[in-house]
């Protein structure tokens, strides 16, 4: 069984990959459930919401959170393995070979990277531009997720080159979404799917299960340069200006412009 993280931080591109990992029929893909958070932060409220809205009950809830320990990252291992019956449940499915949760924050602590490299799990890490993180018409949630994105980014490259870790851009994934999704999934020890594009996804969303009639509606790459038309010229160029931002930009390989 296949461990894996997508660890790309708020806005890029995280949930589309996540559902595309639920539309393969051996892999589950969990969203958001917050384990690194509680084994690195204390932090259980958004853990205990994140895993009933997964899908799970309040009893297999309580069950799985006492499988995690503080600072314990293997713990974040038994729990996904202990959850491997129930999600087989939640998500019909016979045969999984992977189990793979979305954790936005992953990257921002850079000892659950370093634990899960060392122990052989899948990662998976998205950029996407400074700018189209920023492309929020709430500005501290856009600020936010450039900072987070430049943080996580530093933290990540000091693995670049493990064979467990998977750096790929939001831009390409959209403008080639077959090839990517496919290479995300050898990834993960998943045979190759080319039906993800047409198949009815299901995805746990909220509290509710929530019904995406076909997963392209996520995969646009139209909205790879939306922020050139969406953010003023002031906005844009306050993100540009900033140091941080401009290393980001040159090791991962960005136009400026």
């Amino acid at each position: 069984m296949n461990i894996g993280f997508i660890t790309g931080t708020i806005r890029s591109g995280t949930t589309m990959l996540s559902r595309c990992i639920a539309d393969h029929p051996n892999a589950i893909s969990y969203r958001e459930l917050q384990l690194t958070r509680v084994v690195f932060c204390r932090e259980l409220q958004r853990h205990v919401r994140n895993v009933l809205s997964n899908g799970f009950t309040s009893e297999q809830q309580e069950y799985l959170t006492s499988k995690l320990q503080l600072y314990s990252p293997d713990s974040i291992e038994k729990w996904l393995l202990e959850s491997l019956p129930m999600g087989m449940a939640v998500f019909d499915r016979k045969d999984p070979h992977a189990i793979v949760e979305k954790d936005p924050e992953f990257s921002l602590e850079p000892r659950a990277i370093e634990w899960a490299l060392n122990k052989g799990h899948k990662l998976i890490h998205t950029l996407r531009h400074p700018c189209a993180l920023r492309n929020n018409p709430n500005e501290a949630w856009g600020n936010k997720a450039v900072t987070e994105a430049v943080i996580g980014f530093q933290n990540i490259m000091r693995f670049k080159d493990h064979p467990c870790l998977l750096i790929l851009k939001y831009e390409d994934i959209t403008s080639q979404p077959e090839f990517f999704i496919n290479k995300i999934y050898s990834h993960l020890g998943l045979k190759e799917d080319n039906t993800f594009l047409n198949r009815p996804s299901h995805h746990l969303d909220s509290a509710r299960w929530w019904f995406y009639p076909n997963i392209t509606s996520k995969i646009d790459k139209n909205k790879n340069n939306e922020w050139k038309t969406t953010l003023s010229p002031d906005t844009i160029q306050s993100v540009l200006d900033r140091i941080d931002v401009q290393e980001y930009l040159r090791i991962a390989n960005y136009d400026r412009n």
